[in-house]
């Protein structure tokens, strides 16, 4: 969970590009917060996703006109929204909390010293309670590369989809730097392999291995003859 503040009277330090769209979200918000109180980043969803998330419903003009954590699959009939038409050919038909909350202090405040001293989560409890009471949310629909990687089978696939030759999220991008831990660690070495579509840490050693798509950890060791690698994540000696 992410929640950002927009207040008339701090500036946005942003001015940077962020990778993620930070910026795409709070230039959207600033237009709207004027008529609005909080806003939510969604993101369209199918069915069988939208069972793993908290879901908007949105009226018009994004107006979140209701809240539901995790529903049911036989509840979502429901919660249809208008998510555009590219979306809605793909069956993502349903507007997903991405966690992403953007909101004026003082509204905040009020919820969490009146309305809900002693919540702790802001899908169950915060967003529930400010609907209750009146306050006019804002959906922000955003358009980027966004991955939920609450799984092991999510996080996994997020990583594999890295070494496609086009990932959907690329850290080549030099207008917007990801910048990793400092290690210190010798350039990976390779003896004789093959690899094909991969990503390979610091200080491996690959001898005698076939890769193919896969992502290579920190310090891994492979070294048996034609063996394959393929469709992995992993740091192991082999």
């Amino acid at each position: 969970m992410l929640a950002i503040e927009i207040n008339s009277k701090v500036k946005s330090k942003l001015s940077d590009k962020i990778s993620f769209g930070f910026i795409k979200i709070v230039a959207g918000v600033k237009r709207i917060t004027a008529n609005t109180t909080r806003s939510i980043a969604t993101i369209p969803v199918n069915a069988k996703e939208a069972t793993e998330f908290g879901i908007l419903k949105k009226g018009e003009g994004g107006i979140i006109e209701a809240f539901i954590e995790k529903p049911k699959a036989e509840l979502l009939s429901d919660w249809v929204s208008d998510t555009g038409e590219a979306m809605q050919t793909q069956g993502r038909n349903y507007l997903a909390s991405m966690g992403i909350y953007i909101f004026g202090r003082q509204v905040l405040f009020d919820l969490l010293q009146e309305e809900v001293k002693d919540a702790t989560d802001f899908g169950k409890e915060i967003i529930p309670a400010s609907l209750a009471r009146g306050d006019r949310l804002q959906s922000f629909l955003f358009d980027d590369y966004w991955e939920d990687i609450g799984t092991i089978r999510a996080f996994f696939d997020a990583n594999l989809a890295l070494t496609n030759p086009l990932p959907p999220f690329s850290f080549f991008d030099a207008t917007a730097p990801i910048y990793t831990h400092m290690r210190f660690l010798p350039g990976s070495k390779v003896n004789g392999a093959t690899v094909r579509q991969a990503i390979i840490s610091d200080g491996c050693i690959i001898s005698d291995a076939n890769i193919d798509r896969a992502v290579i950890g920190l310090r891994s060791i492979k070294w048996h003859a034609f063996k394959i690698i393929f469709d992995i994540f992993q740091n192991i000696e082999v």
